[in-house]
């Protein structure tokens, strides 16, 4: 089965058809967790997925004008959360975070930053553009603006772009441990991935993990500190 293949299965899914496939086949006695790890595994050993997400991506350019386009309303809502655990100071992990203007020289998913307002003296009001590249063949780009920010305790902004929402960084410490966690709460809002939603959800969920994974790795070289554990949710 070709890319292509199995974009048309996708498609027709949001009409029903691969639901009702799925629930014909033997997958039927599996879990929704077991299955989707089984697809994961299988397509990104054989490089499908990134087939898909190309074919997707040249539809997606031949579709109508967004003021006409029947799926324009239709954002996918995701939850992602991440926590790094490093042996590391909160203050260190905290300044590396706060100026994100730097994280591509550390965090090679991150192909840029661009700053378009400052904001105040603690950074409220500024705007930056993100540019993300995963393992997976495709961009988001999207800007996020500073709603709040607390020395070595928070920071949270608001997304507006290729995703839609809300995200936030917060921080403890135990000892000599420092928790960063990343949470999301965002809205798909590229045409294409709306579409292959039914099918592509958890290998964006994929992904997502995979940039985080690197970037906390990326942090723990960088400060030369210890990483502990990192936790997807």
């Amino acid at each position: 089965m070709d890319g292509r293949t199995v974009l048309n299965f996708i498609v027709s899914g949001a009409d029903g058809f691969a639901v009702a496939r799925v629930r014909r086949s033997k997958l039927r006695l599996e879990t929704a967790s077991q299955f989707q790890s089984k697809l994961i595994s299988q397509y990104l050993h054989d490089a499908i997925i990134e087939t898909v997400i190309t074919e997707a991506l040249k539809i997606d350019k031949k579709l109508p004008d967004p003021l006409f386009n029947p799926w324009k309303d239709a954002k996918m809502k995701y939850r992602f959360v991440t926590i790094w655990y490093i042996e590391a100071p909160i203050e260190s992990v905290c300044e590396a975070i706060y100026h994100s203007l730097n994280w591509p020289q550390w965090w090679r998913n991150v192909e840029s930053v661009e700053e378009l307002a400052l904001g105040d003296s603690r950074g409220i009001g500024s705007v930056r553009r993100y540019t993300w590249k995963g393992r997976l063949p495709y961009r988001l780009t999207f800007d996020v603006c500073i709603i709040n920010s607390e020395p070595l305790a928070a920071i949270e902004g608001v997304a507006s772009g290729d995703v839609e929402g809300k995200g936030r960084w917060s921080f403890t410490a135990d000892g000599a441990v420092t928790a960063a966690l990343c949470e999301w709460q965002v809205r798909t809002t590229p045409v294409w991935m709306n579409l292959l939603a039914l099918f592509a959800r958890p290998f964006f969920k994929w992904n997502h993990n995979a940039v985080m994974q690197q970037g906390g790795e990326a942090l723990a070289r960088m400060l030369n500190a210890r990483l502990i554990e990192i936790a997807h949710y």
